[in-house]
């Protein structure tokens, strides 16, 4: 658990993670964290704005809102089959709904009827729940980003970056 952590802190674990599994295949490495301030955090191929409040994460995807109500989940392991270990190897398209199995199994059992239907988002009652990105490194290992909105609704994102990058 990093608890709250500013975007640089979160991108030098990340990265620090990557290289522990590239070492240790067959372990993996779950952290949660959240950020103390209220941002936008832009994907790894995203250019970004010269902002304070904007962010770049270790994965791709979209830009999300991150900040107090937001808890990210970032698991790092050797390698897209760590997720198949057994079956056949995973298409990039399976790679989420593997990655998320966990963080929807957990929603269930608080009684949130959370639902992935592919992509990138989780739902429950037609409304934004999760975020899910994942990119694969060079050396083969995977960094999958989730982020749950707790207390803050993804919603937001609009005025967000409105607010936050005006350009």
């Amino acid at each position: 658990d990093s608890a709250a952590e500013s975007a640089r802190e979160g991108f030098r674990i990340d990265q620090r993670m990557a290289a522990a599994v590239a070492l240790e295949p067959e372990r993996a490495l779950l952290r949660l964290w959240s950020r103390p301030q209220t941002g936008l955090s832009f994907g790894r191929y995203h250019r970004l704005p010269d902002h304070g409040l904007v962010q770049r994460r270790s994965s791709g995807g979209r830009v999300v809102p991150v900040g107090p109500g937001v808890l990210g989940l970032t698991l790092a392991v050797a390698s897209a089959d760590w997720l198949a270990i057994g079956g056949p190897a995973l298409r990039p398209d399976q790679i989420l709904n593997r990655a998320l199995r966990p963080l929807l199994t957990g929603l269930r059992a608080l009684g949130v009827d959370a639902f992935y239907g592919g992509r990138d988002l989780v739902t429950a009652q037609g409304r934004a729940l999760a975020y899910a990105t994942f990119c694969p490194f060079a050396d083969g290992v995977l960094v999958v980003d989730q982020l749950l909105a707790v207390s803050t609704s993804f919603s937001e994102l609009g005025r967000l970056s409105s607010e936050l990058d005006p350009g």
